[in-house]
């Protein structure tokens, strides 16, 4: 019995770190697209001063 709870604990750790790994990335690429909107919204506001 010992190796299918060692078995399973490997398991529900290795889910835990990668659903923690997860949050983490889709935080990083909603920072990104946030940032891209910001840097279009910037070189709008050039060109129109260009003109």
């Amino acid at each position: 019995m010992k190796r299918k709870r060692s078995f399973h604990n490997k398991m529900m750790v290795f889910g835990y770190e990668h659903r923690s790994f997860d949050k983490a990335m889709g935080q990083v690429q909603k920072s990104a697209e946030e940032l891209n909107n910001l840097l279009n919204k910037m070189s709008k506001k050039d060109k129109k001063k260009e003109k």
